[in-house]
């Protein structure tokens, strides 16, 4: 199997998975005994379990953020991460508390492009990015996946995410664009506060710029000259699933 991020070994991606896999059988069995408590009256914490529940949901969609991430970078099939995306959304709402952050929910976005996920899909987004009342250029491109009246919105970080202007002004003239691709991935690699890889422990789930590849697929660009960039989803681009 050919990694998709070298940064790592296949082993050590593979012990990634498996250990939030782990984290995240107990959480769905934690959620179980508060729902238990919640039929019954009883509370054992000093937390509403409806409260905990919420949170609960929250940290098993991290934690299947994290698989996906993984599974990529490990060389696996597109096919198991379509399936481990369907059941990270299903979490995301459950656990929708307002408080999900501006790149979790972008990466959702990003991701359900790239996996070509139906209507339904981004339906259940909107709804999301409508209650946090996110107002955000990208955000709207690609959930619209066109650019329309509304694509002149501001962005909510202009760092990284200001070079998508350049993007999208250059997406008649392919070159140009892609070498604005290039600068905005840079500029967005810069951005990452802590560089897993660098690590002394087993953290580095991979480095990927889903916003770059999906945005890329939305304009309808020809990437073929990124194709060996290092932070960009390249195959799920051109996945078929």
């Amino acid at each position: 199997m050919n990694l998709r991020d070298n940064l790592n070994s296949y082993e050590n991606y593979i012990e990634i998975i498996n250990k939030n896999n782990g984290f995240i059988e107990k959480r769905f069995v934690k959620i179980e005994q508060l729902l238990a408590d919640e039929r019954e009256g009883r509370k054992r914490y000093p937390k509403e379990n409806s409260e905990i529940i919420l949170s609960t949901y929250q940290s098993i969609f991290d934690y299947q953020l994290k698989v996906i991430q993984a599974t990529y970078s490990s060389g696996q099939e597109l096919s198991v991460i379509s399936t481990i995306y369907d059941d990270a959304l299903t979490c995301m709402e459950n656990g929708f508390s307002e408080q999900y952050s501006y790149s979790r929910v972008l990466e959702m976005l990003s991701l359900g492009i790239l996996l070509e996920k139906r209507t339904l899909h981004f339906k259940r987004l909107e709804k999301i990015l409508d209650e946090e009342q996110l107002e955000d250029r990208l955000l709207n491109i690609l959930l619209k996946q066109k650019l329309d009246n509304t694509s002149d919105r501001n962005f909510i970080f202009e760092n990284p995410y200001k070079g998508v202007s350049d993007i999208i002004v250059s997406a008649k003239n392919d070159l140009l664009c892609v070498k604005n691709v290039k600068l905005f991935m840079e500029n967005w690699y810069r951005s990452i506060d802590i560089k897993t890889h660098k690590s002394n422990f087993n953290i580095h789930s991979g480095y990927w710029c889903w916003e770059a590849g999906a945005l890329v697929k939305v304009l309808g660009i020809d990437d073929s000259n990124l194709h060996q960039e290092q932070f960009y989803p390249y195959d799920l681009v051109h996945a078929k699933i």
